[in-house]
């Protein structure tokens, strides 16, 4: 059904985005036992009072603020999405990109992590939007 509404150009970069989450999620899989322990630390690092308590200006501010832009297709999900998973996953990412660069973890986790940049920045947006609307919004033509 999508791939009759949207135009050919969306639907090679639906695909590829896709694809390029599933690769990293195949990565992550591979490596669980690895990262297991990291994670279960990166969820303490997360959970500390003061960032939790910054969190939540800021997920009020990101959820709400955009009602009152021009853009008619940001909403609550779409607002708390992103804010959500930017905080998840915003200084893993960063610790990643550091880590692969400075040889401490293998390159393929460039791949996790700019999956990870690209979805809590963008591809969440996109997916709701093709979930929500069944195509993509007019501005990105």
């Amino acid at each position: 059904m999508i791939a009759h509404v949207i135009s050919p150009f969306f639907f090679k970069y639906t695909a590829i985005w896709a694809s390029f989450c599933v690769v990293a999620v195949l990565i992550l899989v591979w490596d669980r036992k690895r990262l297991v322990r990291e994670w279960r630390e990166y969820w303490w690092f997360l959970s500390v009072p003061w960032k939790l308590w910054l969190f939540v200006p800021a997920f009020i501010f990101v959820t709400f603020a955009g009602r009152y832009t021009d853009d008619e297709t940001w909403d609550l999900v779409t607002g708390s999405g992103m804010a959500i998973l930017t905080f998840l996953t915003a200084p893993w990412v960063v610790g990643l990109i550091y880590q692969v660069f400075v040889g401490r973890k293998p390159v393929r986790f460039l791949i996790v992590a700019l999956a990870l940049l690209l979805f809590s920045s963008s591809w969440f947006y996109d997916a709701y939007l093709l979930w929500r609307d069944g195509m993509y919004t007019q501005r990105a033509v």
